[in-house]
């Protein structure tokens, strides 16, 4: 955690004045709980965070957000409100703490100007990729789905929306019921050995 509290800047936004003395290590752990079991891995391309007090108004995409990531700037984007949500209930499925943080994991994973790329595996990738995208698929069908419906529009919203099902404990007990869903867990689990 200490690498992540001297090589990421925080910077306040939206109204908020200065970065509280919880806002840096409550972030940080997350960035550490994603990461944890790659030892190389700390989101070096990620250099920004920005915390917004409630949610913001993002002029790339006009629309109202409560946490997004521009890796062509490398920040990741945080709403402070949006984040303590995510943590005082873990059976909404929004979880906005991992799942900002899960983003940036899944785009490192593709940089290849930052040495952290291609941790997680590319044949167990490929094939996780495939599963999510038939997931995905689902939800144009109406079929019964693991994702949120806002959350399965694509392949990048994938993986954060798996890990933190999986780190709330609700994957596993799907899996049990589905499957299909069984083979989606076992794949998630296979890219975490990969750390």
């Amino acid at each position: 955690m200490e690498v992540i509290l001297t090589i990421e800047e925080f910077i306040p936004r939206g109204g908020l004045r200065t970065i509280s003395r919880e806002m840096k290590p409550l972030i940080s752990a997350i960035i550490v709980m994603i990461t944890f079991g790659w030892s190389n891995v700390r989101l070096a391309h990620f250099r920004r965070i920005l915390v917004d007090p409630d949610s913001y108004y993002s002029s790339i995409s006009k629309k109202y957000h409560r946490g997004e990531v521009n890796p062509a700037h490398g920040i990741i984007v945080i709403s402070w409100s949006g984040l303590l949500d995510g943590l005082k209930n873990d059976l909404d499925g929004i979880n906005l703490d991992i799942h900002e943080v899960a983003h940036p994991l899944q785009l490192a994973n593709h940089i290849y100007s930052n040495n952290e790329f291609k941790f997680f595996g590319t044949k167990i990738f490929t094939e996780f990729q495939n599963l999510a995208n038939k997931e995905i698929a689902k939800i144009n069908t109406g079929a019964p789905i693991i994702f949120r419906l806002s959350g399965g529009f694509n392949n990048l919203g994938s993986l954060p929306l798996l890990w933190k099902s999986f780190l709330r404990g609700q994957l596993f007990f799907l899996s049990m019921i589905h499957t299909y869903t069984a083979c989606l867990f076992s794949c998630f689990t296979k890219i975490l050995e990969f750390g």
